[in-house]
């Protein structure tokens, strides 16, 4: 029997080795499907494999389990084959741990980050250690871009840089366009959030290039969804919807349940801050979140009630936002992309419960996000917020000059001051004030400001 089980493993070991090409190329729906349809004959595989001590066999299996776990929303099942092998081959203290064993503690995703930071960060440089004591030029390129995304996602953005710089000059002389097309996205990542936007799209583009020249459909759907994002952030709004939807058409066709569910997060989120059907946004994010609770991801989940949340300050219903908007943070805190606008939903409801000290905190977070960024579109959404603090301490006549940069800027997000009630209702509580003949004044003041004088004034300001 233990013969029998013996080539049982080893054949399903060259099974997973035989596919690691095609999942990153041209035959990668057929690949995920034949280990879709074998996945339990796998699992057993690697489980007899980890008993047997088998490294072998588990190291041929490893890379292809990975990239089907991301592309076929089976993560859970993942992280239990891992954890069981990772235990196995656990060192001796004091002993040098086995290449394969770094290669099982690589963190690979945001959630593992998220569960417990410290020990991913832990494992990662570890990882990385015994990676260059082994001489794997492909492992190392690989530990040095899973270093980079660990200082990625604790917002140290210029050593991210560094560390995937050094994981692409190892890996444009080797096999996997997946790991080239990862890095390039991971640049771009980075240097988006430090405000150079040109030279993110122009490392998404590349990235995109890169997983087209592979026959690498899967990868698109990442691209897409940030290229959407810098769409949004130039205030280029008519270009947003269309890269989330190709996207989402991509996902859908590879059945990567995980990529439609932040497919429609990203969807429901765009409607939900610039399209008057809110009806259909909430619709969409009614979706997001069944498919995103089906795949048990945090993430979506968490983007998916926050955009409920979102979509009830417009139909002020104050409490339920609130608690689901701060129910997300927790999660979302570490995305500032997606943090921003839970910031800015938070921010409007402090404001109308009068609590200005959570205000200030939560501006001074908007500010330094926005200042990240430096984006049109950050810039507008951070002066819109601060228009509402103006009017609290009593500046109506600068609350009225700074509501109206933003509505007259020839960048303004559509329907700002009209979907959202605590900015409806400042722009009519000032107008009401002020009168027609001090409303039209505000209004000639604003056209003089220059926004990003004012965007620097405001989160400069010691308010702040």
């Amino acid at each position: 029997l233990e013969t029998a089980r013996d080539a049982h493993s080893v054949c399903f070991a060259d099974f997973m080795a035989e596919r690691e090409a095609d999942l990153k190329g041209r035959r990668q729906i057929g690949a995920l499907d034949e280990i879709e349809a074998d996945f339990e004959n796998v699992r057993t595989a690697w489980n007899w494999a980890v008993q047997r001590s088998a490294e072998a066999n588990l190291g041929k299996m490893l890379e292809s389990l990975n990239v089907f776990a991301t592309m076929r929303s089976q993560s859970l099942a993942r992280q239990e084959l891992i954890r069981e092998a990772a235990d196995r081959f656990a060192p001796a203290a004091g002993a040098q741990g086995s290449l394969l064993w770094a290669r099982l503690i690589r963190p690979v995703d945001f959630s593992e980050y998220m569960q417990a930071g410290a020990q991913a960060t832990a494992n990662a440089e570890l990882g990385l250690q015994i990676a260059q004591k082994a001489g794997d030029k492909l492992e190392l390129a690989r530990s040095f871009a899973a270093l980079g995304r660990i200082h990625y996602w604790a917002s140290d953005f210029k050593a991210a840089i560094g560390l995937y710089e050094q994981s692409q000059a190892l890996a444009s002389n080797l096999n996997d366009s997946l790991l080239i097309a990862s890095n390039l996205f991971g640049l771009a990542e980075c240097y988006s959030l430090l405000g150079q936007h040109e030279k993110a799209v122009e490392l998404y583009r590349h990235s995109a290039d890169v997983a087209r020249k592979a026959g690498n459909r899967h990868w698109l759907i990442r691209v897409l969804y940030n290229t959407s994002g810098e769409s949004n952030m130039a205030a280029r709004y008519d270009e947003i919807l269309p890269d989330i939807e190709e996207g989402l058409a991509i996902a859908r066709e590879i059945r990567d349940r995980s990529g439609i569910a932040f497919g429609l997060g990203n969807l429901a989120g765009t409607l939900i801050t610039f399209s008057s059907d809110l009806e259909r946004a909430k619709e969409v994010a009614r979706q997001a979140l069944t498919m995103a609770e089906e795949v048990h991801d945090p993430i979506s989940i968490a983007l998916a009630n926050s955009l409920l949340g979102y979509a009830a300050i417009r139909e002020g219903e104050f409490v339920e936002s609130r608690r689901k908007v701060e129910q997300a943070e927790v999660i979302l805190e570490n995305i500032p992309a997606i943090h921003f606008y839970l910031l800015c939903g938070l921010a409007q409801l402090d404001w109308l419960e009068n609590n200005m000290a959570d205000y200030q905190k939560r501006f001074r977070r908007l500010g330094e996000i926005a200042q990240g960024y430096g984006s049109p579109m950050h810039k507008l959404f951070t002066v819109a917020v601060a228009a509402l603090r103006a009017e609290k301490v009593g500046n109506k006549e600068r609350a009225a000059e700074l509501a109206l940069l933003v509505m007259n800027h020839p960048l303004s997000p559509p329907g700002l001051f009209s979907h959202f009630f605590p900015l409806f209702q400042l722009k009519g509580g000032l107008e009401t004030q002020l009168g027609p003949e001090g409303w039209a004044t505000a209004l000639e003041r604003g056209k003089r400001l220059d926004m990003d004088t004012v965007f620097a004034e405001e989160v400069s300001s010691p308010e702040s």
